[in-house]
């Protein structure tokens, strides 16, 4: 693959959303991850997209669901708190 991949984590999200695998979340045992990262299955190419607003809190171990061209997050924790919320 090219371009800027994710670094090793556990408890992510991977989502399918049209030529794009979508990444967030996540934790490498010691940081959770808030970071959004997309692997076009076409050209195998990583990119870190600018995400536009406010962001869910970092976080591992949640729910994402893919809702037309979104991504829904919902739940997850990050060991101290175990989040409610849906972004």
């Amino acid at each position: 693959t090219n371009g800027p991949c994710p670094k090793p984590r556990a408890g992510h999200s991977s989502s399918l959303i049209g030529d794009n695998i979508i990444i967030f979340g996540g934790c490498n045992g010691v940081s959770f991850f808030n970071e959004v990262f997309c692997l076009n299955l076409k050209t195998w190419t990583w990119s870190q997209p600018k995400v536009i607003g406010e962001s869910p809190e970092p976080r591992g171990y949640h729910a994402a669901t893919p809702v037309g061209s979104c991504l829904v997050i919902c739940g997850g924790n990050d060991r101290k708190d175990t989040f409610d919320s849906v972004w």
